[in-house]
């Protein structure tokens, strides 16, 4: 995949994941939400993508996931202290 295909399938997943977040369709966000996190290795990016994920799978009722994704930034973030 090219870095334009690779940008416009992040944006199209982005814009996917937003629009199931106003439509309050957590299950369909946190899927384009994965998607999109599957893309990349971690960054600040991804980071955010991990929060808005674990909001998904708090509200999904997969709270387990939630709190693995919430550790895995906090560790992140100790890291780089």
């Amino acid at each position: 995949m090219t870095a334009f295909a690779a940008e416009k399938n992040e944006r199209w997943l982005l814009e996917k994941a937003e629009a199931a977040v106003q439509a309050n369709v957590m299950r369909k966000a946190v899927r384009y939400y994965e998607q999109r996190l599957a893309m990349y290795s971690f960054s600040k990016s991804t980071e955010a993508v991990k929060l808005i994920l674990a909001q998904g799978y708090y509200f999904s009722n997969k709270q387990q996931k939630a709190i693995h994704l919430l550790n895995d930034v906090i560790a992140s973030n100790a890291d780089s202290d």
